[in-house]
């Protein structure tokens, strides 16, 4: 007798563990006991952390009943156990775990009597067919716990069983009528919990960015969604307003606090409902604020086509203090808090009666100014400030907020619309990091976003419908931006979550998505891998019947013997090739960067499939070697012709057609190999694979490194003639005198250029010319900041230096070395360095290698472990750090630090 009752105790704790919960929390981070109903089931997995993890919560709760009944059929021997061991596992389910338990029953009972279960599940279905809805759910449910022991008997007209599966049949019935139902979704069609995750569309984004703060954790009041069209009289079965606890109906409109607008007073609230009447009658009030012709007006002046009312219904909080914070300055963009506050409620704070109290709060000081408003209000009020901006992806929030005398509530949170969108060089700085001319701008922005939104298209499917991949990117002042709010929408419609796309506005690393996130995207990601798993063979044909014969043509052609008129069709010809090639030209890294991450690959395994720039300087290093063994017999001159004749389509940006190629300035190659003779330092050794399996690893990537830089020495040599071919150009209208300078053209955008061949440019092309060559000057003289709020660039503002001892970064490549600074701002090929120099550059690119080979250690305010300078420096064995922000003037000429490109760590040592 001790084991049945040993197994009845385990049953009945292994039914209290919240196999579900943990699930939910491992692969979501979302905690089941506070969402929704607060049960820890399978319904509440599919209802709060969707269909995936719903499968798996199902698979985990359908082993747990089979299980116990294999064990209970082994260990008891007698037939009515198994059926007690699932009703002890239904009881711990209820109990312990706040589980109906269904769901185990219903796998144990199919495991332990497949006949009785088929039959019972008949009967269930009957008063779904007839009924339907909430009414058909419930009574399928009653005659399921009805036909349970009856079924038994007839089945085995055994007393004891049927007795035992009467009790498993009260049990399940118990924790039925106990427990709420999260799938029960006729409730959830009706009237929306702020505990569930809401669609914008439906409850408008008032609603769904508070319900999205309270599923981050943040204090805000929970609360129920009325949908536009719904019967207000839903409500009074959830919300029960009295005088000792008021309740407020607030404006949920579907196009209110979005990312461009705000309608920020333009619809109504009304607070102090105390009774059912004033609830009906206040839902009445808010909907009928919709068509105020004041707000009708609002939506037509700002295109808002689509707009219907949601009313949000929340318990009213009792404010001390209540007031607005924006977690940056709506006017400058400063970083700044800036806290407005009145005593009282929140109903002072948006009357406009009141002049409020106003702070400046510094988000990263840990103290607060004094004043009127209370220091221990302006301390919770910034950390709270900061999670929801947190759990809005960085985007600067305007935020409602009263103090209850306790803690911070959150009553509203939306974008400052005035800062939006919101630009960041995170991407753009390790892409195209100089300032940009016309010219190379209209051609390669439509050229990147055209391939970027293609990919995001594979991925998104549908969901990619409304968003306008044309401008992912764009130009402020001459530097490259990428519009961090349009990729956070697209990312968010991936799945990501908010938080983990901090990287687009701190710079900080990428966090790793969510399961659910890869699952839900799995059939977008299996295209996308498709394409990946196609990509040579469809290179191979691009290749041999576009790539090759165009390149071909290109050479055979002299561009300086054609007419404008034939300079542009040979333009349009190469910008068709790059349009082909461009695709490849970014999945084919993406696709090389995960096989080497898969396989564990290091970048030293791969020789002849290494970057074109990486082979010059190999090559340039081995000339130089040779040089300096046998200075007799080395033809300088014709060694370092036949290298620029290889190589003479590099230049010193790869992806700025206005920038010479190496062609055009050789001193750049003949710098280098004078630095590489003069200053014998020897290439890095490179680790080789040394087993089977590595060997096998190397061959499993090569290929796909093969393929990328044939690509990407194609897209060069086609961005080369681009600009020869432009040069030609040029050279013929300064001849005319329609141009004055070498590098005027670049100044002029691609339909500009087709405009003054056609004789249609309206405009001076000199002065024209002339006032965008002067801009240029300054804008690439100027601190660009990494973040741009809204279109406006910032007032540039005097760097201030700092004065801490250690700075850190990216480490790229490994060693520590101890030196002095020399900060070069730009490019100079005549800069002289020795092995004892710290070289700290904004960004680094092909062109640098001169001095980049001469230097002990780079520092880069820019880039990552892909980027030029760190591949030429792991060539040479050099320590880099990259992407320092303000390395260029937190470190001067002169000073004594110690870099460490294993840790990532500048120290100042004096």
């Amino acid at each position: 007798m001790v084991l049945p009752v040993l197994l009845l105790a385990g049953a009945f704790l292994l039914g209290g563990l919240p196999l579900s919960g943990w699930l939910v929390r491992a692969l979501t981070g979302k905690d089941l006991r506070r969402l929704g109903t607060g049960n820890v089931g399978v319904s509440a997995a599919f209802i709060h952390a969707g269909r995936w993890v719903g499968i798996l919560a199902a698979l985990a709760e359908a082993a747990r009943g089979i299980v116990v009944v294999l064990i209970a059929s082994g260990v008891a021997g007698e037939p009515d156990w198994p059926l007690l061991a699932l009703s002890a596992l239904v009881a711990g389910r209820y109990w312990l775990g706040r589980g109906a338990g269904v769901t185990n029953a219903f796998w144990g009972l199919l495991v332990y009597a497949p006949t009785v279960t088929y039959l019972v599940g008949l009967i269930w279905l009957v008063p779904l067919v007839i009924w339907r809805g909430r009414r058909g759910r419930r009574r399928s449910q009653l005659a399921t716990l009805i036909a349970l022991p009856l079924v038994f008997y007839g089945q085995s007209g055994s007393l004891p069983v049927t007795a035992a599966a009467a009790l498993l049949a009260l049990w399940l019935g118990y924790a039925l009528v106990r427990l709420p139902d999260d799938m029960e979704r006729e409730q959830w069609n009706t009237v929306l919990n702020l505990d569930q995750p809401l669609d914008p569309e439906v409850a408008g984004f008032k609603a769904a960015n508070l319900a999205q703060l309270r599923r981050a954790g943040v204090c805000a009041p929970a609360g129920w969604v009325l949908p536009a069209g719904k019967a207000a009289e839903a409500l009074l079965a959830l919300v029960f307003p009295s005088a000792q606890r008021p309740w407020i109906a607030r404006s949920s409109a579907t196009g209110e606090d979005g990312s461009t607008a705000s309608a920020a007073g333009q619809y109504l609230s009304v607070a102090n409902l105390t009774t059912a009447k004033e609830l009906l009658a206040a839902v009445d009030q808010v909907r009928a604020s919709h068509d105020a012709p004041a707000a009708v007006q609002y939506r037509r002046d700002r295109g808002i086509e689509k707009s219907a009312m949601a009313v949000l219904v929340q318990p009213q909080i009792q404010g001390v203090y209540s007031g607005v914070v924006f977690t940056r300055d709506p006017v400058s963009g400063d970083e700044a808090l800036v806290v407005e506050a009145v005593a009282g409620g929140a109903a002072a704070v948006v009357g406009g009666q009141i002049t409020p109290l106003r702070a400046i709060v510094d988000r990263s000081d840990t103290a607060v100014p004094t004043g009127e408003i209370p220091a221990n209000v302006l301390e919770a009020l910034r950390d709270v400030a900061l999670a929801v901006e947190r759990c809005f992806a960085g985007k600067p929030q305007d935020i409602e907020w009263t103090f209850d005398g306790e803690r911070i509530w959150v009553l509203q949170a939306r974008p400052i619309t005035t800062l939006q969108p919101v630009w960041t060089r995170t991407i753009a700085a390790e892409v195209i990091p100089g300032t940009i001319r016309p010219l190379t701008w209209s051609i390669n922005q439509p050229l990147t976003c055209g391939v970027w939104g293609e990919i995001f298209k594979i991925v998104l499917g549908g969901r990619a419908r409304g968003i306008d991949f044309n401008q992912t990117a764009t130009l402020l002042e001459g530097w490259a931006y990428f519009n961090a709010t349009l990729l956070t929408e697209i990312f968010q419609r991936m799945g990501l979550p908010p938080e983990s796309l901090d990287f687009l506005y701190r710079g900080s690393r990428f966090s790793r998505p969510p399961l659910t996130s890869v699952m839900a995207n799995l059939p977008g990601l299996l295209r996308l891998a498709g394409r990946d798993l196609e990509l040579e063979k469809d290179f191979r044909v691009i290749d041999q019947d576009v790539l090759a014969p165009l390149l071909a043509g290109l050479a055979a052609e002299k561009p300086e013997a054609l007419t404008p008129g034939q300079l542009i069709g040979r333009a349009e010809r190469i910008v068709v090739g790059l349009r082909l090639v461009t695709y490849f030209n970014i999945l084919a890294p993406l696709g090389l960067a995960l096989r080497r991450a898969l396989l564990a690959v290091p970048e030293d395994w791969l020789g002849e499939e290494a970057s074109a720039e990486v082979q010059a300087v190999r090559e340039l290093g081995e000339l130089a070697s040779e040089a300096r063994l046998e200075p007799t017999a080395f033809d300088r001159d014709a060694k370092l012709a036949a290298f620029i004749e290889r190589y003479g389509y590099l230049s010193e940006v790869g992806t700025d057609i206005a920038v010479p190629t190496w062609r055009e300035h050789p001193e750049t190659v003949r710098e280098l190999f004078i630095a590489m003779v003069q200053i014998p330092r020897p290439l890095a050794v490179r680790s080789q694979p040394r087993t089977a399996l590595d060997r096998l690893r190397r061959r499993l990537v090569r290929r796909r490194a093969r393929t990328r830089a044939r690509v990407a020495e194609g897209y060069d040599r086609l961005l080369a003639h681009l600009r020869w071919t432009f040069v030609a150009l040029e050279a013929q209208w300064r001849e005319a005198g329609v141009l004055r300078a070498a590098g005027d053209i670049f100044f002029l955008g691609e339909e500009e250029v087709r405009a003054l061949v056609d004789g249609r440019l309206e405009a001076n092309p000199a002065a024209l010319v002339a006032e965008r060559r002067a801009a240029f000057e300054h804008q690439r003289q100027r601190r660009v900041p990494q973040i741009v709020y809204g279109m406006q660039m910032p007032e540039e503002v005097s760097p201030t230096v700092e004065t801490a001892d250690n700075l850190r970064g990216i480490a790229a490549s490994r060693g520590q070395v101890e030196g002095t600074v020399r900060v070069l701002h730009t490019f100079n090929a005549s800069a002289r360095l020795d092995t004892r120099t710290v070289l700290v550059v904004p960004y680094t690119d092909a062109g640098w290698a001169p001095l980049l080979a001469q230097a002990s250690a780079i520092v880069s305010e820019v880039g990552g472990k892909l980027s030029h300078g760190a591949i030429i420096a792991r060539e040479y064995g050099l320590p880099a750090v990259m992407n320092v922000a303000g390395a260029t003037v937190r470190l001067r000429d002169g000073q004594r630090v110690r870099v460490d490109g294993s840790s990532g760590r500048i120290e100042i040592l004096g």
